[in-house]
């Protein structure tokens, strides 16, 4: 009998996947941990600086992995890989030490209770370290070593586990400890990507300042980009927090962060895979090789996505009983809303990706600079009024406009969509859904049998679909 063979693609995203999973968990584990050795006051020390640095890394650096992710495709053309990445690497360094730089000088303006300086440097070195880990696995992204991307990610985030569990048990209990910890796990980590993407560079080793430049020009059109999505995920945070307890605060994020982990990740994982895949394909073909690669991310991601989406759903009070426990049982109000938000997001990934093939990063910007204006508006209006439940409304209804705004500006000759496949499996879940809501109803085994059949389901279409060769087709 011939042994299965996995299409590059399925098999990437289910690396990308399990890599996401393992990354997370180690992250759930780390925080009761850490909270268990901190009292408040330290652990708030940490919360700031992490909030301070998060937005100098936005500013600093993100934008321009954002925008050097797309110009390595025309590096490997050129054969000059190799200097690029040692150009980008130079480049979040320099920009990084001139943002945090800024920072430091603008801080004292707006505060006076300001993060010591010690631990704000500590977070700093941090996001320079974890900056050159996400810089080299994104490039190994490019280069389709999705199994290489695993090793390094899963290293950093069981070595961040390890170190700083080990570091707190025997009295390193101090902020700046957990940054030094996370560094020192991104820099193993690091280490570990270059090595794997040293033999796919190919030119010299040299900084070029032209490849600085190409990007640097585009950061009027990146930069707003990252703020955009910074301000986006903060907003119904701080307004909840001025119209509710800390108490509300926390039942909601812990919701949002459980939906958002699920389909958010599961969106991650399957993009990790395609977006180099679109590109590979545009290089090689043009739009319409490109077309079919789209056409394969909505494939796997609808398969994917669509059945625990519907779970979040229907067996949410199920689902934050088994997670979360019964002291959050309110975060279910917001858990479908949630879900659903990420799912629509994670959709419209495959409909604006003509934007950064063509390399206008202007209306990326402006959209999600738009979006997250329109989030913090709706906000303002339904949190006063429905709290918790209504920043989730607010998260929920600007992705679906946002989204629909993108559904009419996308590229029709890029995207092509299967709604053979989303019939195929919204009937199925549909159908799925109703008969154990009717056999068990919704509590915890009706759940647990719902996903188990689910995932059956899945692997069935999938594993035939695979054997007569209809994936390859798109």
């Amino acid at each position: 009998m011939k042994a299965l063979q996995l299409p590059p693609q399925l098999r990437n995203t289910i690396l990308y996947l399990t890599t996401v999973i393992l990354s997370q968990l180690a992250s759930f584990m780390l925080l009761p941990i850490v909270t268990r050795f901190l009292p408040p006051s330290l652990y708030g020390e940490y919360i700031l600086a992490l909030t301070i640095v998060s937005l100098i890394g936005m500013i600093g650096s993100s934008w321009i992995r954002n925008v050097g992710f797309r110009f390595y495709f025309d590096a490997k053309n050129d054969g000059t890989t190799r200097a690029f990445f040692w150009s980008m690497a130079g480049l979040q360094a320099a920009s990084l030490t001139l943002a945090f730089t800024v920072g430091a000088l603008l801080l004292p303006r707006f505060s006076d209770e300001l993060v010591p300086f010690t631990t704000l440097l500590a977070a700093v070195t941090m996001v320079a370290s974890s900056d050159f880990l996400a810089l080299t696995v994104s490039f190994l992204r490019a280069e389709k070593q999705s199994g290489r991307f695993a090793l390094a990610e899963i290293t950093s985030a069981s070595t961040r586990l390890i170190g700083t569990t080990a570091g707190l048990f025997v009295g390193l209990t101090h902020p700046s400890f957990l940054f030094l910890a996370a560094a020192g796990a991104s820099v193993v980590g690091g280490v570990i990507a270059h090595l794997s993407l040293r033999a796919r560079l190919t030119g010299p080793a040299r900084i070029e300042l032209a490849m600085m430049r190409d990007v640097v020009v585009r950061a009027p059109a990146a930069l707003p980009y990252s703020v955009g999505q910074w301000i986006g995920r903060l907003a119904d945070r701080l307004v909840l927090n001025a119209y509710a307890s800390t108490a509300v605060v926390g039942i909601y994020s812990a919701g949002y962060n459980l939906a958002d982990r699920i389909i958010g990740g599961l969106s991650e994982a399957v993009f990790m895979m395609a977006w180099p895949d679109i590109l590979s394909a545009f290089n090689d073909g043009g739009v319409e090789n490109a077309r079919s690669a789209v056409r394969r991310y909505f494939q796997i991601y609808l398969w994917l996505t669509v059945g625990p989406v519907v779970a979040l759903i229907v067996y949410g009070a199920a689902v934050v009983s088994l997670l979360l426990g019964q002291e959050y049982q309110n975060a279910v109000q917001v858990l479908g809303l949630v879900g659903a938000a990420a799912w629509i997001r994670g959709l419209r990934r495959g409909l604006n990706r003509h934007f950064e093939l063509q390399k206008r990063f202007y209306p990326l910007s402006v959209m999600t600079v738009g979006g997250s204006a329109l989030n913090l508006i709706l906000n303002l209006i339904l949190v006063p009024r429905y709290l918790a439940l209504g920043a989730g409304l607010a998260t929920f209804i600007e992705q679906v406009v946002v989204t629909l705004v993108y559904l009419q500006i996308r590229d029709r000759r890029l995207v092509g969509f299967p709604l053979a496949d989303a019939l195929l499996v919204g009937s199925l879940t549909a159908v799925l859904a109703v008969g154990t809501y009717a056999a068990l109803g919704t509590g915890v085994t009706a759940f647990l049998t719902f996903a188990a059949t689910y995932a059956a389901m899945t692997a069935i279409v999938w594993g035939r679909r695979v054997r007569r060769g209809g994936f390859a087709e798109g």
